[in-house]
């Protein structure tokens, strides 16, 4: 009868086709199908291993979701989070996303202060300073502003902090 709940857990990073054939396998082996022999008619995504990800219940394109899984597949935690903070929520395209992640992402660094310092170095923000000045130079306020400015955003990840720039 409706409103029962059966699943399996289904692995998206098997394709689209694989996927779509185990969601059809599991709504003909589904309680009422085996009552009335008609399969189920209506599957939606109630547990995820996305890395965090907000995937909602009613997301129905699986090629998107399956496009979803190899990004994080092969980007790991700091796409999840790009994804999260910068796509979940609307018509977003994955590929346009991944676009946008590799021109976002500058790394993960063990804080805040030592992308800070990267940055200066790499971006020779110093340059013509003398090296006795340089100490005094307070990469903690400067990263933590160019956060609050909108120039970078950070996200913790299980090694560090992630940073991105808007």
């Amino acid at each position: 009868s409706a409103g029962r709940h059966h699943g399996r857990w289904i692995d998206c990073l098997d394709g689209p086709e694989s996927v779509q054939a185990d969601i059809d396998s599991m709504l003909a082996s589904s309680p009422t199908a085996k009552e009335t022999g008609i399969p189920a008619e209506e599957w939606a995504v109630h547990d995820h291993e996305f890395e965090g990800v907000t995937i909602s219940e009613h997301c129905t394109d699986i090629e998107k979701l399956c496009a979803l899984a190899e990004a994080i597949e092969e980007h790991g935690e700091t796409f999840a989070a790009f994804w999260d903070y910068r796509f979940s929520y609307g018509s977003s395209d994955v590929a346009e996303a991944v676009e946008a992640f590799e021109d976002a992402y500058q790394g993960t660094f063990p804080s805040l202060q030592d992308w800070a310092e990267d940055y200066a170095e790499n971006s020779g923000l110093l340059d013509g300073m003398p090296q006795h000045i340089r100490s005094y130079f307070d990469f903690e306020r400067f990263s933590r502003d160019c956060e609050i400015n909108g120039d970078i955003w950070s996200h913790d990840v299980s090694d560090g902090v992630a940073v991105f720039h808007n």
